[in-house]
């Protein structure tokens, strides 16, 4: 299942961020998000920006030694078909 996000909505992101200090990635299950250096944000304000009906938010969070705790966000699609 395809979805197209508009470049306004990452604008929004920033703009609900406060910062452009965010990075867009791709893995096996879908969109990443990663905000400044692993930080962690509100994933229910974050999933409105996108459309909660045609996504949803996975968390990944992992403690590290060094730096404390480390947060990425998947946005993955929903499948209106399933």
């Amino acid at each position: 299942m395809h979805r197209r996000i508009k470049f306004e909505t990452f604008k929004k992101v920033a703009e609900w961020y406060g910062s452009d200090n965010f990075e867009i990635g791709t893995d096996d299950a879908g969109l990443t998000l990663r905000f400044g250096y692993w930080g962690k944000v509100n994933s229910d304000e974050l999933l409105k920006l996108f459309g909660d009906h045609l996504f949803t938010i996975d968390i990944w969070e992992c403690e590290d030694d060094d730096c404390g705790w480390l947060y990425s966000y998947i946005l993955k699609p929903i499948n209106p078909f399933a």
